[in-house]
């Protein structure tokens, strides 16, 4: 009798063969849910969960900036770097000299170097590769060393230099300690000490050391001789159309008067006062984004529309 109980309370297996067939059919509801869920992400039908959920991006957290109206015509956007692509520039270190044409963050400028006294030129391709754009200033350090400051990419200046004359360039390099002008901002400057205010709107820079001239738009120059914390206008000078550094003073080609037809030369010397040197004869002097000019020792390089002249005299014959 209790043989018999214990038989009867004793639970049925179920037979192999029908729990086999029960975990396929799980198994092959799990995979059609995982396909469902997958191939569901971004579709309206099956919104599904997405592989990242980190990723998910709720739809009424995006918001669409409305659209103007038809009669009112979108604002371009503003070049972070304003002015103009074709401004020179001209520097010299003994043999060595340098030219540049500015240009811009989206077209790069161009860099040519001479090792003759500016008979010849060899233009650097190699820049633009360093990731340089705008050309801001050139440096020749010495025969073999040159170097410019100009903005990388993102529009942000740098300082670039090369060993061998162009051929190759270490860069980008940190632009503090350098002086440099960024024409997108022209009442600023930047100086060994960081930006400093400039007392003009300025148009080109010239420095050494602690020292440093600004032409402004209008033509007049600004001086400084503690990095930029205090600027001085230099009384007869209204119309100058470039500066460059030059052995402890500046150089300048101005406007021509009755006595020059052209471009005039002054040396902007510890005296308050400009005293003119020379004259470059010419028509091309109405915009002074195409006149640079250099000095060093006894040469005076002059780049005047199609013309880049030189003078052993102070600018009273020209080669």
């Amino acid at each position: 009798m209790f043989q018999a109980q214990k038989e009867r309370r004793r639970p049925r297996r179920m037979p192999l063969w029908a729990a086999i067939s029960l975990i396929a059919l799980l198994s092959a509801g799990a995979l059609a849910l995982s396909y469902v869920a997958l191939t569901g992400v971004g579709s309206d039908e099956h919104p599904g969960l997405p592989v990242n959920p980190g990723a998910a991006v709720s739809r009424e957290s995006v918001s669409l900036a409305p659209s103007p109206p038809a009669d009112i015509e979108p604002e371009s956007a503003v070049d972070p770097v304003a002015g103009s692509a074709s401004q020179r520039m001209l520097a010299m270190a003994g043999g060595t000299a340098m030219r540049a044409t500015g240009g811009t963050c989206e077209n790069p400028g161009t860099v040519e170097i001479s090792t003759d006294g500016a008979q010849s030129w060899n233009s650097s391709e190699t820049l633009a590769g360093a990731g340089a754009t705008q050309i801001l200033r050139l440096l020749p350090t010495d025969p073999s060393l040159v170097q410019v400051v100009a903005l990388d990419r993102n529009c942000e200046p740098q300082v670039y230099r090369s060993a061998d004359l162009g051929t190759t360039w270490e860069g980008p390099l940190p632009v503090v300690g350098t002086w440099y002008f960024n024409p997108s901002n022209p009442t600023q400057v930047g100086t060994p000490n960081g930006p400093q205010p400039l007392s003009c709107e300025g148009a080109e820079l010239a420095a050494a050391g602690d020292q440093a001239a600004v032409r402004c738009l209008d033509g007049s120059i600004v001086t400084t001789v503690d990095r930029g914390i205090t600027w001085v206008e230099t009384p007869g000078v209204t119309d100058a159309l470039a500066i460059n550094y030059s052995a402890a003073s500046y150089v300048v080609a101005q406007t021509g008067d009755q006595t020059c037809e052209g471009v005039g030369l002054a040396s902007l010397t510890d005296g308050p006062s400009a005293v003119l040197d020379g004259c470059f004869e010419t028509a091309s002097t109405a915009d002074p984004e195409n006149i640079a000019i250099a000095q060093s020792g006894m040469s005076t390089l002059l780049w005047v529309g199609d013309d880049l002249v030189t003078s052993t005299d102070g600018g009273r014959t020209w080669l």
